[in-house]
């Protein structure tokens, strides 16, 4: 993207605020690419797959709202 001449600007894709200041640091005079890095790390049934594409089970569902207290 740097080449196209657009400023980059990689981040923590998990965190809001990382995500938040990448986007008010933006440099008027180019187009902004984030680059919001994810990891699926503590989901062990996410490991290995294309996660953004995946179905969740509703055992798997469960798994996560128990991880995030949600």
């Amino acid at each position: 993207f740097k080449s196209f001449g657009c400023k980059v600007i990689e981040t923590n894709g998990h965190r809001v605020d990382k995500i938040s200041k990448a986007l008010t640091s933006r440099d008027r005079t180019k187009p902004l690419v984030i680059i919001a890095k994810t990891k699926v790390d503590h989901m062990p049934f996410l490991q290995g797959i294309d996660a953004h594409y995946m179905v969740m089970n509703e055992s798997d569902y469960s798994l996560v709202l128990n991880k995030f207290k949600l």
